[in-house]
């Protein structure tokens, strides 16, 4: 007598129902925080303090140079971090011989510096050593309005609570529609590798690293040489 199949029917029915159930979760844990890190990155807080001690520059868009320039004129901060490691790009206005006759820049103290990763950690591990060296406690980032709340992230991880603030101050980049959604959705996903590296000098797996590092040098993006180097200040001074 044969035995009924309607048991053997319905095991991969329950095995499918099972596995969308679990996607299905899935998707809703991971939607979630996705939504939450679109909302920043879209709608990012600007703190702008009317002073702080020092700077961070952080390497973005030829623009920011600028708006360090316009920061600094205004008497924002007493020393700037500046993050130049490409060239020509607009840093030699904080950076190169022009520095030294702009009137926005008398009495500001100015360090030129190769970050070591090439990245925005990279860029925060040496602002916050400096702070550290300096004896300073309040510390701004300027940057543009999709890569602050990422920003504010990686440098509170360096420069914590304990040891001072982090204010952050946007400058416009003009982007367009396009490249304004593109580094929207950059920095919807560079929130995922921060996620996979709390610390503060923290990186990925040696290999992970290099392919990222392949896909910037495509990108025609800035990539990690070396251990960090230092140009030395163009002025120096206290207002």
């Amino acid at each position: 007598m044969s035995r009924p199949r309607g048991g053997r029917a319905r095991a991969p029915h329950r095995a499918r129902t099972a596995l969308l159930a679990l996607v299905t979760v899935l998707a809703l844990v991971l939607a979630v925080p996705t939504v939450r890190v679109l909302d920043l990155t879209v709608h990012p807080r600007v703190d702008a303090p009317e002073h702080v001690d020092a700077l961070l520059v952080l390497y973005s868009r030829p623009e920011v140079y600028d708006a360090a320039l316009d920061l600094a004129g205004r008497g924002v901060a007493d020393h700037l971090f500046v993050s130049a490691h490409m060239g020509p790009d607009g840093h030699e206005k904080l950076c190169g011989e022009q520095a030294h006759t702009d009137p926005r820049l008398a009495g500001v103290s100015v360090e030129c510096f190769d970050p070591s990763p090439v990245t925005t950690q990279g860029e925060a591990v040496y602002a916050a050593r400096r702070m550290h060296e300096l004896g300073l406690h309040d510390l701004g980032v300027l940057t543009f309005g999709q890569h602050i709340e990422r920003a504010r992230l990686l440098t509170t991880r360096c420069w914590a609570p304990e040891d001072g603030t982090v204010s952050m101050y946007a400058f416009d980049p003009g982007l367009g529609r396009l490249e304004a959604a593109r580094h929207t959705l950059y920095g919807v996903l560079a929130h995922g590798k921060a996620a996979l590296t709390p610390g503060c000098d923290q990186e990925l797996p040696g290999p992970v690293n290099w392919a990222l590092d392949v896909v910037k040098d495509l990108r025609g993006q800035p990539v990690s040489t070396g251990a960090a180097a230092t140009v030395p200040a163009v002025r120096g001074g206290t207002r």
